[in-house]
């Protein structure tokens, strides 16, 4: 870059800008190019024009929702937590004034400082600030600077209505009791930042290039004429649809959880239910009448549940197993039941719960369970 005395006259477009324009200011020309941009404005920067600029001068502008916002009640300043000064402004100003508001934030790139607006003077200081400010007075007048420095420092005036229809009201309980109206409204640097984001996925795919990443991405026309919001913003407004991911199953989440250290998951076999009160009540006939046929069916049903609750509990182990080498999960996976311990974990009513756990430790299940165990561990 070449400095403002190495170059042609200046064109309006380098002078009155809000972006940085490439001319390069020494320290002691700050005053020559506020003459240069005075030079270059159609109508004269008053103390009553640069006090209307800086108070229609916010981080967020309600014309960018609605076009029925109101000129005294369309105008946010909000600063964040961490920087109580909202150095981030954007005039909403209509068409004649915006040569005036280039001038108020126009970032004045000079040498060895970090480029900074009048605006940007008043509020946050530092730097070539004093400079500036200094500058700028003597060219524009102090009543202009110290209108200015007001009118910025006072900030909008507090909106108090909105036009119905493109606002969403969200009520949030307060801590003394009462409702807290939130009505949620985006920063105004946004708009260009998200812009400036997007922009790659939008570009048109060249033959032979790298591909070009794609998104879901549209464009939305906001307004004809963007600068009637704001001189800072322009174009359409683009919006991305983001989607939830599919929902985690409840099987899928209990493992997740299991080799992570928590408890087993529950098996959820269809017809295990049934089967499992089945038994439970050929047990309590087994203590009444003790025929071949219960028995039979007993060690039938017995061994089924038992050899299935084991191979379930072997599923589940193998799939831990391989999510935790998947997700580099490196904690030991949770404790590990027996089949009784499986069987039991169900939703059971409580007057299934006593008889089927009576059942599930009795004398006949044990035997058969030892048994299994024991011919699993020879194999």
């Amino acid at each position: 870059m070449s400095t403002e005395a190495d170059r042609a006259p200046p064109k309006r477009s380098e002078l009155l800008s809000y972006k940085p324009t490439g001319r390069i200011i020494e320290i002691d020309g700050i005053e020559t190019e506020f003459r240069l941009m005075q030079g270059a404005l159609g109508a004269p920067l008053t103390p009553e024009a640069a006090e209307s600029v800086a108070l229609v001068s916010g981080t967020h502008l309600l014309k960018a929702v609605t076009p029925r916002a109101e000129k005294g009640q369309a105008v946010l300043r909000i600063a964040s937590p961490d920087n109580p000064v909202p150095a981030d402004l954007h005039p909403s100003v209509d068409a004649k004034s915006i040569p005036l508001a280039k001038v108020i934030f126009r970032p004045l790139e000079i040498r060895g400082y970090t480029p900074m607006s009048v605006a940007g003077a008043i509020l946050e200081g530092g730097g070539a600030a004093e400079r500036i400010l200094d500058a700028f007075a003597t060219v524009f007048g102090q009543d202009c600077l110290e209108a200015l420095r007001a009118a910025l420092e006072a900030g909008p005036p507090e909106i108090t209505t909105l036009p119905l229809g493109e606002f969403p009201i969200v009520f949030a309980p307060t801590p003394g009791g009462g409702d807290l109206q939130v009505t949620p409204v985006s920063p105004i640097s946004t708009f260009m930042g998200f812009k400036a984001m997007t922009s790659p996925y939008f570009e048109k795919q060249k033959a032979g290039e790298p591909a070009v990443p794609r998104g879901k991405f549209t464009n939305q026309s906001v307004s004809s004429q963007m600068q009637n919001i704001s001189g800072r913003i322009g174009g359409n407004r683009q919006r991305f649809l983001a989607s939830m991911p599919d929902p985690v199953s409840r099987s899928a989440a209990q493992l997740n959880r299991f080799a992570r250290g928590g408890r087993f998951p529950r098996w959820d076999a269809p017809g295990l239910d049934a089967w499992i009160r089945h038994y439970a009540k050929l047990a309590g006939s087994r203590e009444k009448v003790r025929t071949e046929e219960i028995r039979i069916a007993m060690d039938r049903i017995a061994r089924r549940l038992v050899e299935d609750a084991l191979a379930w509990i072997d599923d589940i182990l193998e799939e831990a197993r391989a999510l935790a080498e998947e997700q580099g999960i490196t904690a030991p996976h949770g404790p590990v039941p027996g089949p009784v311990a499986v069987l039991l974990d169900r939703p059971w009513s409580e007057s299934d719960r006593p008889k089927i756990r009576r059942a599930l430790n009795g004398e006949h299940f044990t035997a058969i369970r030892t048994d299994i165990i024991a011919r699993r561990k020879t194999q």
